[in-house]
């Protein structure tokens, strides 16, 4: 059975008025096939776009961010969000942090959310994020998840790479 976890969040915009329709619960949401997500996609012709990424929710299978569910490790901006190649700690490289190098302005902090269980993230890794100017931590998937969306509610320039709780897209584990 897969427990849906709530992020702690806070509203960065007022109650929507009465008029508007309620999101779907988590369990059911799914706005967009994950193979045509964009790396840039920013829904800026989206009326419901939300000022800044959160992340909303999460299971062991899936991330909703804005009301969005994409089921893969996941790598957030406060602007920015992609689909994450990494299925384990294991394959977090240099070459997997790119999106913090493409992004407008380097993020002074990134966090690595690595699953249900704290884990070593590759030392190489973590060298690359230090002398790129980003202070690093490390957590567990679900503190990640809530220190994520903390910082981007202070106004924080921070990024995070997170893996599945439940490990592969194919559903395998990474524990």
């Amino acid at each position: 059975m897969t427990t849906t976890r709530k992020a702690r969040c806070f509203a960065t915009s007022s109650i929507s008025s009465a008029s508007s329709p309620s999101p779907p619960p988590p369990s059911t949401v799914s706005t967009r096939d994950p193979s045509s997500f964009h790396l840039f996609d920013d829904d800026s012709d989206d009326a419901e776009v939300e000022k800044n990424f959160r992340i909303d929710a999460h299971t062991d299978e899936w991330f909703e961010i804005n009301r969005e569910e994409l089921r893969s490790s996941i790598f957030v901006h406060k602007n920015f969000r992609a689909l994450w190649k990494p299925l384990k700690v294991e394959d977090i490289s240099m070459d997997s942090l790119i999106y913090a190098k493409l992004l407008e302005e380097t993020p002074d902090v990134i966090l690595f959310g690595t699953g249900k269980t704290l884990k070593q993230v590759p030392e190489e890794s973590l060298k690359w994020a230090r002398k790129m100017g980003m202070a690093v931590e490390v957590m567990d998937t679900a503190n990640c998840v809530a220190t994520f969306n903390v910082l981007v509610e202070e106004g924080r320039n921070v990024a995070c790479g997170i893996l599945l709780s439940g490990g592969t897209r194919e559903g395998g584990g990474n524990e």
